[in-house]
């Protein structure tokens, strides 16, 4: 088999994250941090693995066609109230959760419900859109896969928002470890 690079879209540069300001090098090493001193071991035992292992074990959930940007930012209602999407430079096929999983973790302060609330929501319309009830033990797997792929990438930024001290970055946070414990016992 020959491993091919993956393709970057015309015009776009692929240097990864030794690109990035320097600002944002800094909050994520600052962030990654504070959240090893934070979470339980267990915990950062399993975030700590290759993604590779992790998602070998995902390797059979059902894929679909997700945006991979899922954010407020990306969306616009159009007059005749259907809803458009842009900014596709993330498209890939993976389980339909990792959208909820980055929504979550990324609109965390923006939320007009709780985060459990949305996640019901979205089962809800992910079933009706499907015609069918998903298997509770195929939705955890499936929600563990979400829970996780938001939490790489940005529990870090969690971790500094604890540094202001409210109550809802201290609930944010509460709720990603809560997750995370949950699917790390697994």
């Amino acid at each position: 088999m020959v491993r091919r690079r993956p393709r970057t879209a015309p015009g776009r540069r692929r240097d990864g994250p030794a690109r990035a300001p320097q600002s944002i090098r800094d909050g994520v090493r600052t962030g990654w941090s504070d959240a090893r001193k934070s979470l339980p071991a267990e915990v950062l035992d399993r975030l700590s693995l290759p993604a590779e292992q992790v998602w070998r074990d995902w390797a059979d959930l059902p894929r679909t066609l997700i945006h991979g940007d899922t954010k407020v930012a990306n969306f616009a209602f159009l007059p005749d109230g259907r809803v458009a999407a842009f900014d596709w430079t993330n498209l890939g096929a993976a389980p339909a959760t990792l959208e909820i999983g980055w929504y979550l973790a990324v609109n965390g302060t923006r939320l007009a419900r709780s985060k459990d609330d949305l996640i019901a929501r979205y089962r809800g319309l992910l079933e009706a859109r499907l015609e069918r009830d998903l298997d509770a033990a195929l939705w955890d797997r499936m929600m563990d896969a979400a829970i996780f792929t938001g939490a790489r990438l940005l529990l870090w930024s969690k971790a500094i928002g604890l540094r202001e001290g409210t109550a809802h970055r201290r609930e944010d946070w509460a709720w990603w470890v809560e997750k995370l414990t949950r699917w790390s016992a697994r």
